[in-house]
């Protein structure tokens, strides 16, 4: 994950958050509780219903306007986790037609598909920094493979691109695939398809788009030898 993607998420979490404090607060007030809110004289439970619903607004709000920020290749790589269209086309109704929005689609919105992104954003938030906090240890596997002149690779993040090799080994959250005899690359396991994590002694084409992995095929039996051998320079 970018550095910006992990920052926007752990935004659009924090807003979450706020609307599900709003909720809470909603359904916990009583009439003589909220009247303590605002000044005597008035309708508090109104005022209070609206200061919720425009609040709970403004935060969706600021969530579509942080998903527009997140990166393409985030987008897409969680497209079928998160509708971020429905997100950022919700951010420009309330942001070009607010006066169509109405009570029952904004409380749909806060008590069915906020938790659910928030669960999202935490899942994704905490799968990051156990790679960060695993990358040392990973690249310390790495070095013992290729020697301390070696090379240790990550994948490029643009363009198309195939990697081929032998998987050499493999951890909670990465895979360390032979390049050739001084030069390995390290994949992050949370971008393979499920079905499709490799294990050691695995000898796979992974191809990648744009930072997602496209396909993973293994290399037929009659051409391992062959790859082995062009990999360690033989």
């Amino acid at each position: 994950m970018l550095k910006t993607d992990q920052a926007l998420l752990e935004d659009i979490m924090e807003q979450c958050r706020w609307i599900m404090r709003y909720s809470e607060l909603a359904a916990a007030q009583s009439p003589s509780e909220r009247s303590r809110i605002v000044n005597s004289g008035l309708n508090a439970g109104d005022i209070f219903d609206m200061l919720h619903f425009n609040t709970v607004v403004m935060n969706i709000q600021q969530i579509g306007e942080l998903a527009k920020r997140l990166s393409p290749e985030f987008v897409l790589r969680t497209k079928n986790e998160v509708s971020w269209s429905d997100i950022r086309g919700m951010r420009n109704i309330i942001a070009h037609d607010y006066g169509k929005l109405s009570e029952k689609t904004v409380r749909e919105i806060e008590i069915i598909d906020i938790p659910k992104l928030a669960a999202f954003c935490e899942k994704e938030l905490v799968a990051t920094q156990a790679q960060y906090d695993d990358i040392p240890v990973v690249e310390a596997e790495a070095r013992k493979l290729v020697g301390e002149d070696g090379q240790v690779f990550r994948p490029n993040p643009k363009g198309d691109h195939c990697y081929r090799g032998e998987i050499l080994k493999v951890t909670d959250t990465h895979a360390i695939q032979r390049f050739s005899i001084n030069a390995v690359y390290i994949h992050d396991l949370k971008d393979f398809p499920g079905d499709r994590k490799p294990s050691v002694g695995d000898v796979l084409a992974i191809r990648y788009s744009n930072a997602r992995i496209e396909f993973v095929e293994p290399i037929p039996d009659k051409t391992q030898a062959k790859v082995r051998q062009q990999a360690l320079g033989r």
